[in-house]
């Protein structure tokens, strides 16, 4: 069995969970999820499913996404990354990002989440902290992406594979973790070589979080406030920048302009009234802040591949209104006396 079919067997040997976010995702799009203290890492193989609308999410855990059923488009920051199945992206978990589609009504990706302490324990050595460069040492529209069929991409599938087995539960029980990190830890060995990331690290974490400190208020004025207009130097304002600097800010640390991240909070909202809700769309587009329906129309689009119709087609709301136009129907056949 070559390297990618074990990879593809032990994958499938992982438990399948349905992809799900709005319990951990706070009001500025933190995904906050908790992991174990004692063993920072997780290993999930998650279904999703097209009639889902994920919002665009940022943590500060680290992760790595690996498609497993085919091909898929994920935003990440300003840009759309193309993966094939068995990719493997280093995500820019600071950045927005969401899973954008991928043909047909699923598609499957394990995903692995971990946290620095993995790495970086007691004892570790002065140079671990290289393994951790391609995750926090990023260049702007040049994602980390291995692809399944680059030279070396079999090294890391055999890596992962083993990964994959630990926590299928295959290896030996009392040294599943053992084996899990010893495996993880030669994962990130060949990912930061085949990167060959900057030493960089602590300055660009240090100023990472310091630009996520400033802007907490403003993306959760932009979540209570999406659907007013939003104004530059009032957002400016409440991170205590001047315009020139609160763009340049925002766009590094949003990866898009402030026009752009209120339009994709517009739209996430728009996703989940047109699933929930049996509302007109035009009712929809003005109650999230669209008063053009043709714009509001274009940009849900663009962002769903899709319109506002079609998405709806998909959604739990579709069968209501069904049901709904059907009473109607038949009350109009049976009138009241």
């Amino acid at each position: 069995m070559n390297s990618s079919a074990a990879l593809q067997a032990a994958a499938g040997r992982l438990p399948r969970e349905d992809y799900a976010v709005d319990p951990p995702v706070d009001r500025c799009g933190q995904y906050r999820l908790e992991l174990p203290a004692d063993f920072p890492l997780t290993v999930k193989r998650l279904s999703f499913s097209a009639r889902q609308a994920p919002p665009l999410t940022w943590h500060t855990y680290l992760e790595l996404f690996m498609p497993l059923s085919g091909p898929c488009r994920v935003r990440m920051g300003g840009g759309v990354v193309e993966l094939g199945c068995g990719d493997v992206l280093v995500m820019d978990h600071q950045k927005l990002h969401a899973v954008l589609d991928f043909p047909g009504p699923q598609a499957e990706a394990v995903v692995i989440r971990f946290l620095p302490e993995i790495v970086r324990g007691a004892g570790s050595a002065a140079a671990d902290h290289l393994m951790l460069l391609p995750f926090y040492c990023q260049v702007a529209e040049q994602p980390h992406v291995w692809r399944a069929g680059e030279r070396g991409a079999a090294a890391v599938q055999a890596a992962l594979a083993e990964l994959f087995a630990s926590f299928a539960g295959t290896a030996a029980g009392a040294y599943e973790q053992t084996g899990a990190r010893a495996y993880f830890l030669v994962v990130l060995h060949l990912l930061a070589r085949h990167f060959r990331a900057a030493e960089r690290l602590n300055e660009l974490y240090a100023r990472m979080q310091t630009k996520h400190g400033r802007l907490r208020e403003v993306f959760e004025f932009i979540e209570e406030r999406h659907a007013e207009r939003i104004m530059l130097p009032e957002v400016a304002a409440r991170a205590g920048l001047s315009r020139p600097q609160f763009h340049a800010v925002f766009k590094r640390a949003a990866g898009m302009t402030l026009v752009d991240y209120v339009n994709q909070v517009r739209l996430t909202r728009a996703a989940r009234l047109l699933q929930e809700t049996a509302q007109p769309v035009v009712e929809i587009a003005n109650a999230v802040g669209f008063a053009d329906q043709s714009y509001f129309d274009r940009r849900f689009r663009r962002r769903y591949g899709r319109t506002p119709l079609q998405f709806r087609r998909g959604g739990p709301a579709a069968e209501r209104i069904v049901r709904k136009k059907q009473a109607i129907v038949l009350s109009s056949r049976n009138p009241i006396p």
